[in-house]
């Protein structure tokens, strides 16, 4: 179901992030202020690119960090993805040269 641009940011807001904040805090030794910190910019993050559907927007390591650990448990992501009314894809972007 396609949301209005405000109804899928108030999704984003309330999407339940706790056990992907626990389990990078616990792995990355983060601090819960810095996990807590990086979910907020994750949820910004989403939330421009709804905005902002159009535009390449690339996120900083600690917010894709993020962003992978979501996509990894896909049953949940897909759910989430559900909530916001869109299926929000990564697609990498490598820095490397091809061959010609």
């Amino acid at each position: 179901m396609v949301k209005s641009k405000d109804e899928a940011i108030l999704a984003i807001e309330s999407l339940d992030l706790s056990m992907i904040n626990t389990k990078l805090r616990l792995q990355n030794k983060w601090s819960k202020r810095k996990a807590d910190v990086i979910e907020m910019w994750y949820r910004r993050f989403l939330s421009i690119r709804i905005k902002y559907p159009g535009a390449s927007i690339v996120p900083n390591e600690f917010i894709d960090a993020f962003w992978h650990e979501h996509i990894l448990n896909t049953q949940k992501y897909a759910k989430d993805c559900g909530k916001i009314g869109q299926f929000l894809h990564h697609n990498p972007s490598y820095n490397v040269e091809e061959d010609n």
